[in-house]
């Protein structure tokens, strides 16, 4: 992924669409999502994380989908901290 050019690398995004919870939640499938938002540009590592915001609970408590919301936290939240607010009430919530 990381060797990609821009427009590879925006393919390979839009590819992930619709399929982001499914690979959060796998073993292998994490790794990609993690991978993916290291190296695509900012709207899709908002796009790619907006498709977890009615599944932060499920997946902050999943072994897997952990990471991923770790990762969307690092990745989008620094730059879009408004944005990622759903994602800090959630852990929020869930520190209590």
């Amino acid at each position: 992924m990381e060797l990609g050019n821009r427009e590879q690398k925006r393919r390979l995004a839009q590819e992930l669409v619709g399929n982001v919870l499914p690979l959060t939640l796998q073993m292998y499938g994490c790794r990609v999502i993690q991978k993916a938002l290291e190296v695509v540009e900012r709207d899709q590592q908002a796009a790619i994380c907006g498709e977890l915001h009615n599944q932060v609970l499920a997946c902050v408590k999943d072994q897997n989908g952990n990471h991923v919301i770790q990762k969307c936290i690092e990745k989008v939240c620094s730059w879009l901290l408004i944005s990622c607010s759903y994602l800090l009430t959630f852990i929020l919530i869930l520190l209590g």
